[in-house]
């Protein structure tokens, strides 16, 4: 009688092992569907925001002294955009194996010097000054003395201002994902 329970609890405990695992998928897959969702919504916020020339940073607003003057403006500025293009480049990808979400840069649009814009703001460089270097930034209104040999771009990550602004809504909007799925809501 003892052995006949005992074949029992073993019966429902695999009843119970394929439930666990059937979870554990389910978890899996939301899991997944929340980070390919985020990542794809963010990943197209970063593209318009590039696209405009201020991935992440707030508007910048030109105001001048006096509202008679034919150049007096209250709007945002349209400034040189030249890493515009690489709104193309911006992609997502989700590791599956590990749960984990990149957002970046994986390939580069535009043009080859924007392309090396991209890479080397990340970990900042020197112009090293010549001749006509000097005499354009001279009329740019930049003078510059005549000992000067290189000038330091610090590094600016372009996407670092982005993931300071978006980082808290990523993760609010992967947990309602996330628990959405796991109520058995269809997320398109």
């Amino acid at each position: 009688m003892l052995a006949i329970k005992f074949k029992g609890i073993a019966k429902a405990g695999k009843g119970i092992q394929k439930w666990a695992d059937d979870q554990k998928k389910n978890l899996n897959k939301a899991q997944t569907i929340a980070l390919s969702k985020v990542g794809w919504n963010y990943a197209q916020i970063a593209q318009t925001e590039l696209k405009g020339g201020r991935l992440g940073l707030a508007p910048k607003v030109l105001y001048r002294n006096t509202p008679g003057d034919p150049k007096y403006s209250r709007g945002p500025t349209d400034p040189d955009k030249p890493l515009s293009p690489l709104h193309k480049g911006i992609t997502y990808h989700v590791q599956y194996s590990t749960k984990t979400l990149t957002l970046g840069f994986r390939g580069i649009g535009g043009t080859a010097w924007q392309a090396r814009i991209a890479r080397k703001s990340v970990d900042g460089y020197r112009i090293r000054i010549t001749k006509a270097k000097r005499e354009m930034l001279h009329s740019c209104g930049i003078h510059l003395r005549k000992e000067t040999k290189s000038v330091k771009v610090p590094s600016r990550d372009i996407m670092g201002a982005f993931y300071q602004k978006y980082y808290n809504d990523m993760l609010k909007d992967f947990k309602t994902l996330f628990l959405r799925k796991m109520a058995g809501e269809y997320i398109e």
